[in-house]
C-alpha cells in the first residue's frame, strides 16, 4: 500500500512538471503589468498615471479622459491582423443615476499617439480612422447615440459610440473584479472575435464576432492602445495586463499556458548620407538602431529593409552587440527613395532618401585603332613609326607599348618612333591616351613600317582620375631610371679590386659587384614593365574594381622605382676610403648619378595619389 501511494504521489508530482513547462514565443509587447520599464512603451495622455503596477487610464472624477497609446506605431502584418489580450478593472462608480460611467475602450488609430476626448465617447469618440473594442458602463440614450444599455461590450468604426455589433456580459464591468478580454482579427477572412471572462483561460467560443475588412479603413502602420472617460458620472478604469501582437496568434493570446516575452518596442534609422546621385555607384548605409522596452541594445534581431526606389545590399541584417543592423543602398534612377527598417513585431522607422540625377560625363575619347599600315621606303628596317589622331586631330601625350620592344609618348603632332627594333614579323602595340580609363586597343605592326592609327570611337570612364599624367610620368621616370641602372651597373666593374670602406668593410670587389649589378638589374627589369602594368590592369569598359586594381598596380610601379632610386645613393658610399687620386673621377661620377636619382624619386608622382 505504501509503494503505490509513493507512486501515486511522484504520478502527480510529474505531471505538475509537465503542465509547468510553458512553451516560449516572442510577441509585440507581453506586459505582465506596468512595473518597471514596461510603461515606457506609452505615451500617456490626459489623466492617465502608473497607479503601482497598474496603468489607470482615469480617477474616479468627473470630466476626464485618459489614454495609453504606443509611442511609435507599429505595423500590423497580413491585411491589419493581430491577436490582443488584457485584464482591466473599473472601480468606485459614483453617479446622480445609474451606476458609473464611462467605461474604457481598446483602441487602433493611425490619427496621433494622444488623441482622445472627455464625455460618453469613452476617450475614441471621433478618432478618425480607427478601430474599438468598447466596454461601456453608461447607457447615452439620446439620439444620434443608440446603445444598447449601461453594461455592455460593443464593436466600434472610425470614432462612432453607435457599436456595430454588441453583446451584454452576464457580469457588470464596474463592480471592482478584474476580468479578461482577448481580441483577434484574422485579415485572412476579415473577421473579428471578442472574448471576454472573469479568469485567464481563453473561452474556446467568442462572445461576439463581426466581419469588416480593416484593411479598406486603416493603414498598416497604427497606434494600439487604450482610452477610457468619465462625464457627470465617474469611476476609475485600470489595466492590469496587456499582450498585443501585429499578426494573429492562432488559438489566441494565453498566458496561462504560454510564456510571451516583449519584442523590440524602438528602431531608430540612420543614413549616412540622405542624397545620392543616381550613377548606381555611390551608396548610402541604412543604419537601424534596435532597442528594448527598457532602452537597452536588442541584438540578435532580424531587421527588415526596404526601398521604393533603388537597389538594397541585402533585405535584411541581423543586429550586432549594439542593436546595430546595416545595408547599403543604390539607384541608377533619380528620385526620393522612401526607407523602412522594420524589427520582429512591427516597430518600424522611415526615412527618405533623394536620388539626385547624375550629370551626363563628358565622353573621353579612348583610342580605337582601325589601323592601317603604309609602308615608307625612308623607314628603316629596324624602326617603328606613327601617328595617333582622333576625328583628325592629333594626341598627344598617349602612351604606345609593344611587348619586347618599350614604350613610346606621342609628341605635339601625334607621333610616336621606335628605333633600333631587332624584333621582326607583325608585332602587337597597345595604345592608350594618357589617364583617361587606362583602356586599349591593338593593332599589328611590324618594323619599316609606318602606323596611321584612328581613334573614332569614344567610351566613357565612369571614374575619371584628375591626376590624368600619371602614366606618363612613369612612363618617363621609368625610362630615366632604366638609364640610371645602366650606369650604376656599369660602375660597380670599376671599383678597385682591393676596395673597402665604409659600412662596406671586408666586402671584395668582386662580391660588392655581383650585389650590385643583381640588385641593379632587378630594378631594370621592373622598370621595364610599369608600362605593361599601367596598360594590362584595366580593360576598356573599366568597373572600378578594376579601376583600383590599375592604381594598385601604379603604387607599386612607384616603390620599385624609389628603391631602384636609392639603390643608386648607396655607391655614394661605395668610393668612401679610397685614396683620393683613384676615387675622385670615380666618386664625381656616382655623386651626378645620385643626384640623378634623387631628382627622379622627387620627380615621381606621390604615393596617395587616388582618383
Amino acid at each position: 500500500m505504501r509503494r503505490l501511494t509513493l507512486l501515486f504521489i511522484s504520478v502527480i508530482l510529474l505531471h505538475s512538471s509537465v503542465s509547468l513547462t510553458h512553451a516560449q514565443t516572442t510577441i509585440t509587447s507581453a506586459f505582465s503589468d506596468f512595473s518597471g520599464s514596461n510603461i515606457n512603451a506609452f505615451e500617456l495622455g490626459g489623466d492617465t498615471a502608473l497607479n503601482g503596477t497598474e496603468l489607470r487610464l482615469t480617477r474616479a472624477v468627473n470630466n476626464l479622459f485618459g489614454t495609453a497609446y504606443y509611442k511609435k506605431k507599429v505595423n500590423l502584418a497580413n491585411d491589419r491582423s493581430f491577436s490582443a489580450h488584457f485584464s482591466f478593472k473599473m472601480t468606485n462608480p459614483t453617479c446622480f443615476i445609474g451606476d458609473g460611467a464611462d467605461g474604457l475602450a481598446f483602441v487602433i488609430q493611425q490619427t496621433s499617439n494622444t488623441a482622445g476626448s472627455a464625455g460618453g465617447g469613452l476617450g475614441y469618440q471621433g478618432v478618425t480612422p480607427s478601430f474599438v473594442v468598447e466596454f461601456d458602463t453608461f447607457d447615452n440614450a439620446s439620439a444620434p447615440v443608440t446603445e444598447p444599455n449601461n453594461n455592455h461590450i460593443g464593436i466600434n468604426i472610425n470614432g462612432s459610440t453607435n457599436s456595430v455589433a454588441s453583446f451584454t456580459p452576464g457580469n457588470t464591468l464596474n463592480d471592482g473584479a478584474t476580468y479578461y478580454a482577448w481580441i483577434d482579427y484574422n485579415g485572412a477572412n476579415d473577421l473579428i472575435e471578442v472574448r471576454f471572462n472573469t479568469n485567464n483561460t481563453r473561452p474556446a467560443g467568442a462572445s461576439l464576432t463581426h466581419n469588416f475588412d480593416l484593411a479598406t479603413n486603416l493603414s498598416s502602420d497604427v497606434f494600439v492602445g487604450f482610452s477610457a472617460a468619465t462625464g457627470g458620472c465617474n469611476e476609475t478604469h485600470d489595466i492590469l495586463s496587456f499582450y498585443f501582437n501585429n499578426d494573429i496568434v492562432p488559438g489566441g493570446i494565453t498566458p496561462g499556458t504560454v510564456t510571451y516575452s516583449s519584442a523590440p518596442t524602438d528602431v531608430s534609422l540612420a543614413l549616412s548620407t540622405d542624397s545620392i546621385p543616381s550613377n548606381g555607384t555611390d551608396s548610402t548605409t541604412l543604419t537601424a538602431t534596435v532597442l528594448k522596452v527598457d532602452g537597452s541594445a536588442a541584438a540578435g534581431v532580424t531587421v527588415a529593409f526596404t526601398s521604393s526606389l533603388g537597389e538594397l545590399s541585402a533585405a535584411s541584417a541581423v543586429t550586432d552587440a549594439q542593436g546595430k543592423a546595416q545595408v547599403q543602398l543604390t539607384s541608377t534612377t533619380a528620385g526620393s527613395a522612401s526607407i523602412r527598417a522594420q524589427a520582429t513585431g512591427g516597430a518600424f522607422d522611415l526615412k527618405t532618401v533623394t536620388v539626385v540625377q547624375a550629370p551626363t560625363p563628358t565622353p573621353t575619347p579612348t583610342v580605337t585603332p582601325t589601323a592601317t599600315s603604309t609602308p615608307l621606303p625612308t623607314i628603316p628596317s629596324n624602326q617603328i613609326e606613327g601617328r595617333i589622331v582622333v576625328a583628325g586631330n592629333p594626341v598627344s601625350n598617349a602612351l604606345v607599348y609593344i611587348p619586347g620592344v618599350g614604350t613610346a609618348l606621342t609628341d605635339s603632332n601625334g607621333r610616336f618612333v621606335f628605333r633600333n627594333v631587332t624584333a621582326s614579323g607583325p608585332l602587337t602595340a597597345y595604345v592608350q591616351k594618357t589617364g583617361v580609363s587606362f583602356g586599349f586597343s591593338s593593332l599589328s605592326i611590324s618594323p619599316g613600317q609606318f602606323a596611321e592609327v584612328e581613334g573614332s570611337a569614344l567610351s566613357y570612364n565612369p571614374f575619371d582620375c584628375p591626376e590624368n599624367d600619371i602614366s606618363s610620368s612613369l612612363h618617363n621616370a621609368a625610362t630615366r631610371m632604366r638609364t640610371l641602372m645602366e650606369t650604376g651597373s656599369s660602375s660597380t666593374r670599376k671599383l678597385p679590386a682591393n676596395f673597402s670602406a665604409g659600412q662596406n668593410k671586408n666586402v671584395t670587389r668582386k662580391k660588392l659587384l655581383r650585389r650590385l649589378q643583381t640588385q641593379f638589374t632587378f630594378y631594370l627589369e621592373k622598370s621595364r614593365r610599369i608600362p605593361e602594368i599601367v596598360l594590362t590592369s584595366c580593360e576598356a569598359n573599366c568597373t572600378e574594381r578594376a579601376h583600383k586594381s590599375a592604381l594598385k598596380g601604379m603604387r607599386r610601379a612607384l616603390g620599385n622605382l624609389r628603391r631602384g632610386g636609392l639603390l643608386a645613393t648607396r655607391l655614394r658610399s661605395a668610393v668612401d676610403g679610397l685614396p683620393a687620386a683613384k676615387k675622385s673621377i670615380l666618386q664625381k661620377k656616382i655623386r651626378r648619378l645620385s643626384s640623378k636619382a634623387q631628382k627622379i624619386i622627387k620627380s615621381l608622382p606621390k604615393k596617395s595619389f587616388r582618383c
